[in-house]
């Protein structure tokens, strides 16, 4: 599994960058932490999900064969934190991690002082991105699975 290749195949950098440019200002973020809201937003999404309350975050996992991925979303503070783990055979594949440090970790271009994590300041915005990360993770996992 080359992992840059499939990032590089799916567009991820550009695609992330974008869900962050839709960023509001920090000033304007939704405050709190509102997990009924999350849960809206995932059964109009229609994503299968778990909430782990420890560690507050979203959990989606997918597996075939040997391979499971995870990705993690934590939504508070009007701040989207993305995680995509990759376990194959029981190893977690090294550079994998926080969407916003994938692609230096893959030597890919990208300004994470620019586009890091993204905000959002309504419910409107949440589904957006949250909709948006959820492709982006499908289609790794379409090129992972299929590959």
């Amino acid at each position: 599994m080359e992992l840059r290749r499939i990032f590089q195949e799916i567009n991820f950098t550009n695609r992330y960058e974008k869900i962050c440019e839709s960023s509001v200002e920090f000033e304007k973020i939704m405050s709190g932490n509102n997990i009924s809201l999350y849960e809206e937003v995932f059964e109009f999404l229609e994503i299968k999900h778990k909430y782990n309350s420890n560690g507050s975050f979203f959990s989606i996992t997918d597996k075939k064969e040997d391979i499971v991925l995870n990705l993690h979303l934590v939504l508070k503070g009007g701040i989207i934190e993305s995680f995509l783990f990759i376990k194959e055979n029981g190893v977690q594949k090294k550079g994998i991690d926080r969407f916003d440090f994938i692609p230096e970790e893959l030597n890919l271009p990208f300004n994470r002082e620019k586009y890091n994590l993204p905000r959002y300041s309504s419910k409107q915005e949440l589904t957006s991105m949250v909709s948006q990360i959820f492709n982006i993770y499908s289609d790794i996992k379409e090129k992972i699975f299929n590959s």
